[in-house]
């Protein structure tokens, strides 16, 4: 599996301070033809926690592993028992040192290659994908506090057409303006599979300040 993507900061005068790649699949086999079975088929290869990255200007890959033994690294990895969610893995690695010597050429086409996710048929399908987060400086853009946080919630999202399922997911040590000064905020956030064709198939946020009781999304 092999996509790619075009990063575009609006900037000609800006430093990466960070730079993470997030790569994430379905696989608990290599492929699969059994469309009644979560996980049948020839096992999965170990090395799921590689990819492969190409970055602007240069013509050759770079491999990036995942240690297996570092939770920050492998956020998280399914057990592959009968369930369509313990099937995923959720890799990370800090990728600041290859990207930051860019310079202002990094902006570019970044191809991330050797996603490892079930090919073929299989009961509620495959999904793969990769995520690069940059946070950089510029002197001509205002400042703002940027947090990432690193995780992984599986939950099965087919609420259906006309029910919306509630996932919370709390976070915490984000930095704000102190009161009494306003504070706003954008928020973004990875998510594996997704399916066009399927009625309320989709993710959103909720509006409004966090009430305990509160069930609606817009």
């Amino acid at each position: 599996s092999s996509s790619s993507a075009d990063l575009n900061i609006d900037s000609n005068c800006k430093e990466v301070v960070f730079a993470g790649l997030y790569w994430s699949a379905m696989y608990p086999t290599a492929s699969s033809t059994n469309s009644n079975c979560f996980n049948c088929g020839p096992s999965a290869r170990n090395d799921w926690n590689e990819v492969r990255l190409k970055i602007p200007g240069r013509t050759t890959y770079e491999t990036i592993t995942a240690d297996k033994s570092n939770p920050r690294e492998v956020i998280f990895k399914g057990n592959n028992s009968n369930n369509f969610n313990n099937s995923v893995y959720v890799c990370f690695k800090d990728v600041t040192d290859l990207i930051k010597p860019l310079k202002n050429a990094v902006n570019g086409t970044y191809t991330v290659g050797n996603v490892r996710a079930t090919t073929g048929i299989r009961q509620g399908g495959s999904a793969g994908g990769w995520t690069l987060v940059v946070i950089y400086e510029a002197p001509d853009k205002p400042s703002k506090f940027i947090s990432v946080f690193d995780g992984a919630r599986m939950t099965n999202v087919d609420a259906g057409p006309d029910r919306l399922l509630q996932v919370d997911i709390p976070i915490k040590g984000f930095k704000t303006l102190p009161a009494p000064f306003n504070v706003y905020a954008k928020i973004g956030v990875a998510a594996l599979d997704g399916d066009l064709s399927r009625k309320g198939d989709a993710l959103a946020f909720r509006q409004g300040p966090y009430s305990a009781t509160a069930t609606n999304y817009t």
